[in-house]
This record gives structure tokens, C-alpha cells and sequence, in this order.
């Protein structure tokens, strides 16, 4: 008879947690989830960076490269340097998660330097991106000429 009670009394305390199991596991999938949206934004944040990163690097090389070309004129290879960092971010597929992206290019002294500035959409938060990338500029110099 006890036995009876006390089987009884667990099996009423036990139908009173119906459906807990099932609402544990919708809450834990649903901050699963949120966490896996909020790593992969960190990640596509990252490679925005990446490919700002590079772009300044690339633009630098080619305003480098350009100054010789255009006899000297920097202005000229200012350009080509921002026009070329631009077209790979845009190219690379970034645009779409990076806004407002500037590239400025500068000759100083015997290297060219591009900075490439922009702002990584993300759900929770804005995140300012800058990436500087330089390269030396390139000149000939024949052999025997002292180095600077």
C-alpha cells in the first residue's frame, strides 16, 4: 500500500513536467544557432580585413611600379594605386560586407603607401576596418651607384 502511494504520488509529480525536455532543447538550439550566426559574421569580418589588407599591399606595388611608367608624375600613380586597391575589393566580393570603402594612396620619399579604411557590417555592432599597405618605389640604379 505504501509502495502504491509513493508510486502514485511520483507518477503526479512526474506529469507535471511534460514537455520540459523538448522546451530545454528549443532554448539550447536556438543560443546554438545565435552563436553559430554571431562565428561566422566574426569570420566574414575577418576576411573583409583580409582583403582590405591586401588591397592596400597591391595598390602600393602598383603605384610603385606606375611611377616609373608615368615618368615620375606621382599624381598619376596616386591614382593608379587607389583605382587598382579599389578594383580588387570589389572584385574579391567585399563590397558586400564592408561599406564605405576609401582608398588613399601617397608617395613619400622613395616608397608609395596606400590606406585602405571601410566599415564591417555586423549585426550587433559597427567595426571600423584599416589596412596600410607600402612598397618601395621602383627605380633603377646602376652599378656602383651608392645606396642612399
Amino acid at each position: 500500500m505504501v509502495t502504491r502511494r509513493l508510486k502514485n504520488h511520483f507518477w503526479v509529480w512526474r506529469r507535471g513536467e511534460r514537455g520540459d525536455g523538448a522546451l530545454g532543447s528549443v532554448i539550447s538550439m536556438g543560443m546554438f544557432i545565435t552563436l553559430l550566426v554571431l562565428f561566422v559574421w566574426m569570420i566574414l569580418t575577418y576576411y573583409s580585413f583580409r582583403v582590405l589588407a591586401s588591397a592596400a599591399n597591391e595598390g602600393a606595388a602598383v603605384a610603385a611600379q606606375y611611377d616609373v611608367a608615368s615618368d615620375g608624375n606621382q599624381e598619376v600613380s596616386r591614382q593608379q594605386g587607389e583605382i587598382y586597391a579599389e578594383q580588387l575589393i570589389a572584385n574579391a566580393g567585399a563590397r558586400a560586407l564592408v561599406e564605405n570603402v576609401d582608398a588613399e594612396a601617397e608617395i613619400v620619399g622613395d616608397r608609395a603607401q596606400v590606406v585602405v579604411t571601410g566599415r564591417a557590417i555586423t549585426p550587433l555592432f559597427a567595426m571600423n576596418l584599416s589596412a596600410t599597405g607600402s612598397a618601395p618605389i621602383e627605380q633603377f640604379r646602376p652599378q656602383g651607384d651608392e645606396l642612399p
